[in-house]
């Protein structure tokens, strides 16, 4: 499978003084994607943005279309606005998901 670049989207959203996510801490907010806490879901959600990771990360990805259906409304706040601010907004990945809204 070809490697995924960043779309005119995500590049747009690359802002002087934006924080980046590296390494490990990718994998951690990762992981808080799919806690029990709603609190540490939304700091995946706000955190995971193209914008902060630099580059298509698969996993970051699917943990966000996932919080896109997350039962606080917050995270899917978030998850919706990481997407729609650094993500594309038309990836058809998120048809399905409208779909079920």
């Amino acid at each position: 499978m070809p490697k995924k670049t960043l779309n005119h989207h995500q590049k747009a959203a690359f802002r002087p003084g934006e924080q980046r996510v590296r390494g490990d801490e990718i994998e951690r907010l990762i992981a808080l994607a799919a806690s029990d806490d709603a609190d540490d879901r939304l700091e995946a959600a706000e955190n995971l943005c193209p914008c902060h990771l630099r580059r298509r990360v698969e996993d970051a990805w699917q943990a966000l279309y996932r919080m896109m259906e997350d039962p606080d409304v917050r995270v899917r706040r978030a998850a919706w606005h990481t997407l729609e601010d650094g993500g594309c907004p038309t990836d058809p990945a998120l048809e399905p998901i409208f779909d079920r809204a």
